[in-house]
């Protein structure tokens, strides 16, 4: 993680509206990038429901249960589990080819919930797991029908949201999301590939000079030419970003590109209808807004002046401190049941058919 490059973006981040302040405006980090980067599914249920807050043995039983062994005491944080835990699990341990289905989606579950807990939803220790998350495997069937994306999503706004303050020295969430989002829109601050996975020549597409085996955010999966840019010096950083322009050299509204969006496989592109929804993201205890009409040049339409909106009175105040046992489903009632609505809450603009001038409604 480039740490200089988080620290300077930080400190454009606005709690009050879910946005980066540049120079030219306002840019997020959106359903539509979550989608196109990671390939985690947008539409869906809501990922809520009770927090179980079990005892030690409680949990141990559980995890014996749901993932096939029983972790030693000591391994646990009270409602975390400490990641090595399962890195030590899984470190030389192979499902054989006739291995009873019970066993194949034990190790499924682990797998998921090192995934979930070390990598999507992370918290501020970096060594520890949310447990929360793992009766929501039992059913793997219905985890699929979940939103991870959204959640992943709304948890890296709180995480964002809390270390945008300067007294705050830890910051969870999936900041790989965040580093891959910048070097996706701005080309001057991001590295080079040094391979670049060209195509074979006959299926060469102008629009797409790289070849993609999952998820866009996978072609950063390479290693890097760095000496055309700074990395981790905040200072160099906080200057590019003062001096940022919004042209297709500096600053890219739209770096999807037609030919990109049909290489994509279908998991990046499933929900796309919810891209631009006006909603609120929830993982348990956090619940965010996504505000789309703050960035509509990202999705090629003309940006007018947004309403006016503070989305951290309140929300930004409720955690899972001290509310053991709650069901969060009941908690966030009134939002979830947004979310359940969200093809009716998709905003939408003019497209973008001559160059913005500065002297427009929104600039002004």
């Amino acid at each position: 993680m480039d740490v200089g490059l988080i620290t300077a973006l930080l400190e454009r981040w606005r709690p009050e509206t879910h946005t980066f302040h540049l120079p030219f405006g306002e840019a997020t980090i959106t359903l539509q990038d979550v989608s196109i980067l990671t390939g985690l599914p947008v539409d869906g249920d809501p990922v809520t429901g009770v927090d179980p807050a079990l005892t030690i043995p409680e949990w141990q039983a559980l995890c014996l249960r749901l993932l096939g062994f029983e972790p030693d005491a000591h391994f646990f944080d009270h409602s975390r589990l400490r990641i090595e835990c399962l890195d030590d699990r899984y470190r030389h341990f192979h499902i054989a080819d006739d291995a009873p289905e019970e066993m194949v989606q034990q190790y499924v579950r682990g797998q998921v919930l090192r995934l979930l807990g070390g990598v999507l939803l992370p918290d501020t220790s970096s060594n520890k797991m949310k447990l929360m998350f793992l009766p929501l495997l039992e059913d793997l069937d219905f985890a699929r029908r979940l939103s991870w994306g959204s959640a992943v999503l709304a948890c890296l706004y709180r995480a964002m949201c809390r270390g945008a303050y300067a007294d705050q020295s830890e910051i969870g969430g999936y900041l790989v999301l965040l580093q891959i989002w910048v070097w996706e829109r701005m080309p001057t601050i991001s590295p080079l590939r040094r391979q670049l996975l060209e195509m074979p020549s006959e299926q060469q597409d102008p629009d797409v000079p790289f070849r993609l085996d999952g998820p866009l955010g996978y072609r950063w999966n390479v290693a890097f030419n760095v000496h055309h840019v700074s990395t981790r010096v905040a200072r160099v950083y906080r200057c590019q970003l003062d001096t940022l322009v919004d042209t297709s050299r500096r600053f890219l509204w739209e770096p999807y590109t037609d030919g990109i969006l049909a290489i994509l496989p279908q998991m990046c592109t499933v929900g796309h209808d919810i891209w631009t929804a006006r909603v609120p993201l929830i993982c348990f205890d956090v619940v965010e807004w996504h505000l789309p009409d703050r960035v509509l040049r990202q999705f090629g339409q003309i940006q007018g002046i947004p309403e006016q909106f503070d989305t951290s009175q309140g929300l930004h105040r409720i955690d899972r401190r001290g509310r053991a046992r709650i069901d969060w489903r009941i908690r966030h009632a009134q939002y979830i049941d947004i979310w359940d609505a969200r093809r009716d809450h998709i905003v939408h603009g003019d497209p973008i058919l001559r160059g913005r001038s500065y002297t427009d409604d929104y600039m002004t």
